[in-house]
């Protein structure tokens, strides 16, 4: 489905993206496709690092700080909070999207995301 990345949409029930209005003449739309990976309930998150604490923070970078964590599903992840942002949902949604589909052995593989409110975060 195609999604205006200047206008209004949302992500349905079925995690699709929706258009809630018609893209306007001569605005570009993007093909979104499916995230590949699984979104990370932000409770999850937090009690994997421990809310964000010093004690599970394993790095530092230009956009954000990164925790290590075991998930749920017993997978060790690199887990990055990106410092705060005026993204929109679904630019950001766009690009995990693409993110998630990347398979390369010079790649550190996408396991997961959580997006809460101003809160973004992608697990590696």
């Amino acid at each position: 489905m195609a999604i205006n990345l200047n206008g209004m949409h949302y992500v349905g029930n079925d995690g699709t993206y929706r258009a809630a209005e018609p893209a306007p003449k001569g605005v570009q739309t993007v093909k979104v496709q499916p995230i590949a990976v699984p979104a990370i309930i932000v409770e999850e998150i937090k009690e994997v690092t421990r809310n964000f604490g010093d004690e599970a923070l394993i790095g530092e970078g230009s956009f954000g700080r990164v925790y290590f964590g075991v998930l749920k599903n017993g997978r060790s992840a690199a887990i990055k909070k990106l410092d705060a942002s005026k993204q929109p949902d679904q630019e950001f949604l766009a690009q995990v999207s693409m993110v998630s589909r990347l398979k390369h052995e010079n790649v550190v593989e996408l396991i997961g995301y959580c997006v809460d409110g101003n809160l973004r975060v992608l697990a590696y």
